[in-house]
């Protein structure tokens, strides 16, 4: 766990070929992070990754080194995922990849952009979705009808 220790970027250590075993859980939350940076796409055992707290994090925004939709695309594992209280603007459409989600936590994000939200995968074991503070549009519950194993789904205060 990294979390709380004023980090400004992700340590060498955590990516895989530095590891015995590869990274599964990466807790990020309540840093200083911008990006993940140039080697996020060698996180690709990654189950859980939790960037929260890290007001200044835009995973594509102008200090990235390295393709949000390639990275992105590499995480087929992933299953929690809370981008909260960041700066990201956008879900990569690469998230269509991540056919395991089961948890996704967006909130308290208002540069998100609501069609991004509108045109969020329809993501097949996905059973926790939580949108607080979030710019929406209008209809976008429907387009997550497909979303079968939804259990707990929470829109709250969204303009």
């Amino acid at each position: 766990h990294l979390e709380g220790q004023g980090l400004a970027k992700v340590p060498n250590e955590v990516y895989s070929s530095n590891q015995k075993q590869p990274v599964t859980e990466l807790w990020l939350q309540q840093n200083a992070l911008t990006v993940l940076g140039p080697r996020a796409a060698e996180l690709a055992a990654l189950e859980l990754l939790y960037v929260n707290d890290n007001p200044a994090f835009d995973w594509d925004g102008e200090a990235a080194s390295t393709d949000l939709e390639e990275t992105a695309a590499q995480w087929t594992r992933l299953q929690e995922l809370n981008l909260s209280k960041t700066s990201i603007q956008r879900l990569p459409s690469s998230a269509a990849m991540w056919t395991d989600l089961r948890q996704l936590y967006l909130c308290d994000l208002p540069q998100l952009s609501g069609e991004s939200l509108a045109l969020l995968p329809p993501f097949p074991r996905l059973r926790v979705l939580m949108i607080h503070n979030c710019p929406l549009v209008e209809g976008i519950a429907e387009s997550w009808s497909s979303m079968v194993e939804l259990k707990q789904v929470s829109l709250c205060s969204n303009p």
